[in-house]
């Protein structure tokens, strides 16, 4: 029920009312339920966010000295029992946590929740944006916790292959401490970073803005790269250098191992202390990957600054920068949320699924894109890729359609939702918008809670009126 009269949820089979104020002096349609004026309002907080505390939201009928008296309607009074009483203007604010996502399959996706609390009776849509997201990922940004919500659902998605290319109007910034970085390319596999030197490279060359970067190798297993070049230390003291791989890594300053990561393993973290003398000093990375994740970081710590990434993209303990904005009294209001952190890549799943157009072909390199209009319903295909998995796959009912906006769902899907029964592999789906939906653009995915939850990319779609 509503208007804070009654708890949030009832028992199964006893009526449950829907409480509409209306100003006095109306006179209230005749449909036969229960009319009859409020002289109280409830003042227990229907979540309990203030414990046992109670709290009213009420408006001055005009400016002036007011008297505020306490009592205890059940009579519970005397030098035993203590009240405090505390009259403020309202401040209508919120915030946004997100949860549900530690780790990322390789070539799929993972679901992710927004959740925000709102706070002295706001209730506007609050939009979440998701910034600083590594190449490779396909993150759903932005979210939005439609007016009187409290819940929206995401999607991080990985793409497989090689990083997006920086583009002329984003270029990569120079690394200030690596200069003249070499790289060799090598294709093989090994138990152990390998002798280079008797070995021939298949490609080699030289990173102009200084970064580590193992994109260059453009492709996903058995490689090695070597990367070679100088780092200038800014004053004498101790430095710190930081290797963390998926495959084997090795980290050398002048020729002297710092860092040995060396071996087939997934992503371990290791680190090394050297003094040096400030000036240009050699620096040397070697790197394989065997199978499954490729991934490599090197970064540094030292006199009066802390860890700083030396590898292109972002840092092991950063992904993805989160804020979360509504528009209170005229104005925009922004509050970070805990970052997308600590995420890891782990093995490609057997069961990939993908949203395709209704045609079934797929432009390679751009999100799947859908129109529709107010009053209309389209089709698309959902489809998977089962690897050895024989079993039926589901992806929910009434809710199938993650973070399709209010008014817009999937639609003529039965009584046992949206499925795909054993030996098929593909099945059309229906999306409606009611004719009230007012134009927008929204990402939405699909998703099954088969191993561990598994979702589609991210789709977007667009509202327009014809």
């Amino acid at each position: 029920a509503f208007f804070d009269t009654t708890p949030l949820a009832h028992p199964l089979g006893q009526f449950a009312y829907i409480v509409e104020p209306l100003p006095a002096g109306i006179t209230p349609p005749a449909n036969g339920l229960p009319t009859f004026p409020i002289y109280f309002e409830n003042d227990d907080d229907s979540q309990r966010r203030l414990g046992k505390d109670s709290k009213l939201t009420f408006t001055a009928p005009r400016d002036g000295e007011f008297i505020a008296r306490v009592s205890d309607v059940r009579g519970t009074q005397g030098k035993g029992h203590k009240y405090t009483l505390t009259i403020r203007p309202r401040r209508p604010n919120f915030s946004v946590s997100l949860s549900g996502i530690t780790d990322v399959p390789k070539g799929s996706g993972r679901e992710f929740s927004v959740r925000a609390v709102r706070m002295d009776d706001f209730a506007g849509p609050i939009r979440v944006d998701i910034s600083e997201v590594p190449a490779g990922f396909h993150v759903t940004t932005p979210l939005t916790i439609e007016a009187g919500q409290t819940l929206a659902f995401g999607a991080v998605y990985h793409a497989p292959g090689k990083p997006a290319k920086p583009t002329a109007s984003k270029p990569i910034a120079h690394n200030p401490s690596i200069s003249k970085l070499s790289w060799k390319l090598f294709h093989g596999s090994w138990p152990n970073v390998p002798d280079w030197n008797t070995l021939k490279p298949v490609k080699t060359g030289e990173l102009k803005h200084g970064f580590f970067d193992i994109s260059l190798a453009n492709r996903e297993d058995n490689f090695g790269i070597q990367f070679e070049g100088k780092i200038k230390i800014p004053k004498d003291g101790s430095y710190e250098f930081i290797l963390a791989s998926d495959d084997g890594s090795l980290l050398y300053i002048d020729d002297k191992k710092i860092v040995d990561n060396d071996g087939l393993h997934g992503k371990v973290r290791k680190t090394g202390k050297v003094e040096l003398k400030a000036g240009m000093h050699t620096i040397r990375v070697d790197y394989f990957e065997g199978a499954v994740i490729e991934e490599l970081y090197v970064g540094w710590k030292g006199p009066g600054f802390t860890e700083t990434s030396l590898s292109f993209g972002t840092s092991p303990t950063s992904f993805a920068k989160v804020t979360a904005t509504a528009r209170i009294n005229s104005k925009n209001i922004t509050h970070a949320v805990s970052n997308l952190n600590g995420l890891k890549l782990i093995a490609k799943p057997k069961l990939q699924v993908k949203v395709v157009p209704a045609s079934g072909n797929i432009i390679l390199g751009k999100p799947l894109e859908l129109t529709i209009a107010p009053g209309e319903t389209i089709s698309a295909r959902v489809r998977i890729e089962r690897n050895g998995f024989k079993g039926r796959v589901s992806f929910g009912g009434h809710d199938s359609g993650r973070n399709l906006p209010h008014g817009v769902y999937v639609d003529n899907i039965g009584l046992s939702g949206l499925l795909i029964v054993e030996g098929q592999s593909e099945r059309e789906f229906f999306i409606t918008a009611d004719k009230w939906v007012p134009e927008m653009t929204r990402r939405f995915h699909l998703r099954t809670t088969l191993e561990k939850g598994i979702v589609s990319q991210p789709i977007l779609l667009h509202i327009r009126k014809h």
